[in-house]
């Protein structure tokens, strides 16, 4: 049932363990391994994507996080030149992997957005935060918002 809702609105979503095994043997091809790599991810901070950097670090060890918002990279050049001094050195090179993703519920009735958390009460949103900032956004307008 989860897979025909999932479908329903992303047709060509694909599993997360079926997504990992695909990446793993794609860039095997180019020389990425869990030895001579580092991934650096770019997920939101909620638990709900704990299961996506597990299965990451299940093939390329403990990853460096960035933790953005809505697969946005917020850490700035600071951030991300940290983690550009993790990888292995293998052969004279370096191997990074980047992952950077949103996260969006679905829940049991197909409703986006909404999630209901072992022992809490009621639905919330995942991802909170960015449902949040695209109000404040909304409501705020693009020059109180975007400093350039």
């Amino acid at each position: 049932e989860r897979q025909r809702l999932v479908t329903r609105y992303f047709p060509s979503a694909l599993g997360v363990d079926d997504f990992m095994a695909r990446v793993e043997m794609a860039l095997s091809g180019f020389g990425f391994t869990g030895e001579n790599s580092i991934a650096i991810t770019n997920l939101c901070r909620d638990e709900v994507t704990m299961v996506l950097k597990d299965k990451i670090e299940a093939v390329f060890g403990s990853c460096f996080n960035t933790n953005g918002l809505g697969g946005v990279l917020t850490c700035g050049l600071t951030g991300l030149g940290a983690g550009q001094h993790h990888s292995p050195i293998s052969n004279g090179k370096e191997h990074y992997v980047y992952f950077a993703f949103p996260h969006i519920s679905i829940d049991a009735s197909g409703e986006i957005g909404a999630i209901t958390r072992p022992g809490r009460p009621n639905k919330s949103n995942a991802c909170g935060a960015l449902c949040k900032c695209l109000k404040e956004f909304v409501a705020e307008g693009y020059g109180a918002n975007c400093k350039v």
